[in-house]
């Protein structure tokens, strides 16, 4: 046998067993298949939802202990501490007490609470009504009836309700203007915007006249709390890419069947909103550059505004997913600046490992990060300078 053959057989009788291997056997690939319920039920305390009280410096949170159980945890994030917030048993007990219902200590009939602000107590919705715990000695008390779905929808402001920065993004949303005086509406794609005290009064069209393709919504409209501007998304619609596939063997027929579905490709052109800034007085368009976010992936951008209404912030995901901004807008110039530019080589996981925290009250931020190949929140970073 000649050398050359002699070389290519001994190496095809190395490299093919290992080829077989590799592929891995039908024990490897059913014991690949049962890992979902091997691990099913055995790891608990893996997530952490944090619920903010309204001093800043405490957070309440649930947990599962056990399979379908569940506790609370309260979180002194000064002191350092953190600790159950309740006993279980002890509370069911009282509940069961003072409402002659079973509770049943594992599946407490309510699964969010409020910490009390100054107090070393807690608020909870059960049983029709409003409960109050106090943590120190362990005294409950029934506070009111719990508020109805439309009772909560007809509420007024009175002024005393707590301002988070949730409960105060949601007044700024929405067509009319918080202290109902404009009312900003889309028609036939554009912006217009007219005093809501007369129907007298003319509608007035704001910015650039939208398309088909390139339209404004007033599904998306943020007030600032001045009430001055207001921010609205003009969104870009995709292009149309239509994808076809045959099934060969459908089980109604013998002839194969033509199936055909939109699905954008790299390099297509996807639906994009950005942010238009309007002062509402004068009825224009404050400029916007947008060159730190020309180019987002399709998620609406969330607007929220400083306390004093001198600038608005989003985060803005490029796509490719390869760069995310933390932006601040300048309320009366359109000055965009990147507070944070997180970018990465790879991915950044803009859905699962992305947590934001705006402190107004010390112009900070928290802000999660894996920049440094680890995942974990940086130290609090100033509204005023780029990091």
């Amino acid at each position: 046998m000649h050398r050359p053959i002699r070389i290519t057989c001994f190496l095809l009788l190395t490299i093919l067993p290992a080829i077989g291997l590799a592929q891995g056997t039908q024990a490897d690939y059913d014991r690949a298949n049962s890992l979902r319920e091997l691990t099913r039920n055995t790891v608990f305390r893996r997530k952490v939802e944090p619920n903010w009280a309204p001093d800043g410096k405490r957070l309440w949170y649930r947990i599962e202990v056990a399979p379908r159980e569940f506790g609370f945890m309260i979180a002194d994030v000064v002191a350092g501490t953190r600790e159950p917030a309740f006993d279980n048993g002890e509370l069911a007990k009282k509940l069961a007490d003072a409402t002659k219902k079973t509770v049943n200590a594992i599946h407490l009939p309510f699964q969010r609470l409020t910490i009390v602000d100054k107090e070393d107590a807690i608020e909870f919705s059960a049983f029709s009504g409003v409960w109050k715990y106090n943590r120190s000695n362990k005294e409950l008390t029934r506070l009111r009836n719990a508020e109805s779905a439309n009772q909560k929808g007809n509420k007024k402001n009175t002024g005393q309700e707590r301002d988070n920065s949730q409960e105060h993004r949601k007044s700024q949303d929405g067509r009319k203007s918080p202290d109902g005086k404009w009312d900003v509406f889309e028609k036939n794609h554009d912006l217009y915007v007219k005093s809501a005290d007369s129907e007298d009064v003319a509608e007035v069209k704001l910015g650039k006249a939208g398309s088909g393709d390139d339209w404004y919504s007033d599904r998306h409209i943020s007030w600032s709390p001045d009430m001055k501007t207001v921010v609205a998304l003009r969104t870009r619609q995709g292009q149309q890419h239509d994808v076809s596939f045959v099934e060969s063997a459908p089980k109604d027929q013998l002839q194969p069947k033509l199936h055909t579905h939109q699905y954008l490709k790299p390099g297509d052109r996807i639906p994009q909103s950005m942010p238009h800034l309007f002062d509402i007085e004068s009825k224009i368009e404050i400029a916007v550059n947008n060159d730190l976010f020309s180019n987002p992936w399709m998620s609406t951008p969330r607007i929220e505004w400083s306390p004093d209404s001198s600038r608005f912030f989003f985060t803005y995901n490029q796509r490719g997913h390869q760069v995310l901004r933390f932006i601040s807008v300048d309320a009366a110039s359109g000055e965009a600046r990147a507070i944070v530019d997180e970018q990465s080589e790879t991915f950044i996981d803009y859905a699962y490992k992305q947590y934001l925290r705006i402190l107004h009250g010390t112009g900070e931020l928290i802000w999660m990060s894996e920049r440094d190949g680890w995942n974990h929140l940086l130290p609090l970073r100033s509204l005023d300078r780029r990091s």
